[in-house]
């Protein structure tokens, strides 16, 4: 196995976007990917959503040059579903009114990231506030500036495993270590602040997550937390009988999300008293298997929950503890059975959601197949939708203000998109008035200008 000096491997090759052609049309809406999607040369970068869009304003033009009624422009075999399809979101949204996502600002190798376990660990990378993406790297904490691009790593001894977080004002990190260890970095000077030990001693830390009051959550394999504060450990109890994979606060820190190995996800509320035992106040459990599972950035009651084999999301009101949608979903020119759902997000600005699918090429002759991420305003509407990796995307991660979206992919390649479109100070002012949101990597990671 190559030794490499750093997580963030730059320079190895260039990325050919030639693939890329951008239609004769004024409007940006009609920018498309003409040539054959099986080619692999043109397969490094596709705005499906613009695709889509270019092929229904072309069968309109049609339909007008021949004076043929738009409904007979399209036949289609597929009944129309009896179920209920709510007229307005289940979720508050602030949706784009045509697609904005370009070719990536920057792309990054992130070597070996494909033997990570990612059914697993789901804490493996993070973006902190201050613009620093950690992860971990043959037991050491790596970090790159999005501001600077500089490469940062500690020195503990490879002794850093399975799982890290930043705190909310990206100061510092907690990272799970080797015998049950949980210990505090500081996002500065690397050092080390705290330890402390897992009262299991015979576990593996697998999660985190801070509160406001920058206090840690620690799961472990045991299905125990741990509320750590500045110094000790505050409180432990086992609230489940399985590892858990995944913690997650809501916006308000009404509710703790708990996810296991063994497909279970239970709510519980928050904050716990330090007294008594931690009060459920929901179980998920299904025959299916729960993929992921994430909160609405600022409606505190909105949970959405997505499942595979046959790729179905849910969204939950867990208030008044009932679904209020449910369907299947898929990308543009993609069939759900083909695909998996590997991921899914919500835009802390926008509050539209991104999910990331894998679709597997069945043709022989192709090593790989590719991902696609979704841009959902709800669940029956896609509103944006690029494909670039041509492996699975089990890691998506906003930066501070929730402009700009990383994906890390097992085709190695860690890739930073600017959400809005290039251009996206006035349509950020329109979504949110009165915020400024600097440009964290205009000084240096231009398009055509990559670490790659």
């Amino acid at each position: 196995m190559t030794q490499y000096l750093d997580r963030f491997i730059p320079s190895r090759t260039s990325i050919n976007f030639d693939g890329f052609r951008v239609g004769r049309s004024t409007n940006d809406l009609y920018d498309v990917q003409l040539d054959d999607e099986d080619d692999a040369l043109h397969r490094i970068f596709l705005n499906t959503a613009r695709k889509a869009n270019y092929l229904v304003n072309y069968k309109k033009r049609i339909s007008d040059v021949l004076n043929i009624k738009h409904s007979n422009m399209i036949i289609s075999n597929k009944k129309r579903s009896a179920r209920y399809i709510p007229k307005t979101s289940p979720w508050p949204v602030k949706a784009r009114k045509q697609p904005l996502l370009h070719q990536p600002h920057a792309a990054l190798d992130m070597p070996n990231i494909n033997q990570v376990e990612t059914h697993m660990y789901r804490h493996v990378i993070d973006w902190g506030r201050k613009g620093q993406i950690a992860t971990i790297f043959f037991g050491e904490v790596h970090l790159w500036s999005s501001r600077n691009g500089e490469i940062a790593y500690t020195n503990t001894g490879r002794t850093v495993c399975d799982c890290l977080k930043w705190n909310r004002t990206g100061s510092r990190i907690a990272v799970s270590r080797t015998k049950s260890g949980i210990s505090i970095i500081d996002g500065a000077t690397l050092k080390i602040h705290e330890t402390v030990t897992c009262p299991c001693r015979t576990c593996k830390v697998t999660a985190f997550e801070w509160t406001k009051n920058n206090n840690i959550i620690a799961g472990c394999s045991t299905g125990s937390i741990s509320v750590i504060g500045v110094t000790e450990i505050k409180y432990a109890c086992r609230i489940v009988n399985d590892p858990i994979i995944d913690l997650q606060l809501s916006c308000d820190e009404t509710y703790l999300m708990v996810g296991t190995k063994n497909n279970d996800l239970h709510i519980f509320q928050w904050p716990i008293e330090l007294n008594g035992v931690p009060k459920s106040a929901f179980l998920f459990h299904s025959h299916k298997f729960r993929k992921c599972a994430a909160w609405h950035p600022w409606k505190n009651s909105i949970l959405v929950i997505g499942y595979i084999p046959d790729n179905k999301i849910s969204v939950w009101n867990i208030n008044s503890r009932k679904c209020i949608d449910y369907s299947t979903v898929e990308p543009l020119f993609k069939k759900a059975s083909d695909c998996i759902l590997d991921y899914l997000t919500f835009c802390p600005m926008s509050g539209e959601l991104v999910v990331s699918f894998y679709y597997e090429n069945s043709d022989s002759d192709e090593d790989n197949g590719c991902n696609f991420l979704t841009v959902f305003s709800d669940l029956h509407t896609r509103v944006d939708e690029i494909r670039y990796h041509v492996g699975r995307v089990p890691y998506a991660l906003w930066n501070q203000h929730g402009t700009k979206l990383a994906t890390l992919s097992t085709d190695e390649n860690l890739v930073i998109w600017d959400f809005f479109g290039k251009e996206s100070k006035a349509r950020i002012h329109a979504i949110k008035k009165a915020a400024k949101f600097p440009g964290i990597f205009d000084s240096r990671f231009q398009f055509g200008s990559f670490l790659r």
